[in-house]
């Protein structure tokens, strides 16, 4: 019982702490009160982590607490990355911003000398940005339009070339069988259809005496 109060009396110690942190204003630096949070969590889980040393099942409560540090981290770096980005973004937005005004003073300076200088240099500009915007948009109708399919493209290199030698002397191998075989034919069917290869005829038997 006693042992429990006085967990309960650590643990509401460091929430006070972190309760007692003043609220930010818009004049704070977000950094800053961030980082200060974040010391005062650990602070709190410091005190949590030392008084589970007193309690029975010690394990379990540092497990706990280290589940807590470590959901803290996870929330800090993410806060973190978006300041970050925010600053960023902000640099970003002033660049841009400089810029601007920079060109609107020379716009400005170069009308005052020659109106009509500064005028075409506005058409042209304006010129220009809607080419680009003219060549952005046939870019996406272009895209849109169904392709044509590919012809196959012939074979070529050593390997094709090698490939084509081939099929030709097959080919002529082909065509010379053939040929020979129609020769033979034909010289088979010219001695069939030679007299010398007729049958001779047979003797006449020799008369019988009167």
């Amino acid at each position: 019982m006693l042992l429990g109060a006085a967990l309960s009396v650590v643990a509401a110690m460091a929430c006070a702490q972190v309760q007692s942190a003043p609220p930010s204003t818009p004049d704070e630096d977000p950094r800053g009160v961030l980082m200060a949070g974040q010391a005062a969590q650990t602070r709190q889980l410091d005190a949590l982590e030392k008084a589970c040393y007193a309690r029975f099942f010690t394990t379990n409560c540092l497990l706990d607490v280290a589940r807590q540090r470590r959901a803290m981290q996870a929330d800090f770096q993410r806060k973190t990355a978006a300041l970050d980005a925010a600053d960023r973004q902000q640099r970003a937005t002033e660049a841009r911003q400089r810029v601007e005004d920079k060109q609107r003073e020379q716009s400005q300076r170069q009308q005052a000398l020659d109106p009509v200088a500064a005028e075409q240099a506005q058409q042209n500009k304006q010129a220009d940005i809607d080419a680009k915007q003219q060549a952005h948009a046939n870019k996406a109708a272009a895209a849109l339009e169904p392709q044509p399919a590919k012809e196959p493209k012939a074979e070529s290199g050593p390997g094709a070339a090698e490939r084509a030698a081939n099929r030709a002397a097959f080919d002529k191998k082909q065509a010379l069988a053939k040929q020979r075989l129609a020769d033979r034919d034909a010289q088979r069917a010219k001695a069939a259809a030679s007299p010398a290869s007729a049958p001779l005829p047979l003797p006449l038997p020799p008369a019988a005496a009167q």
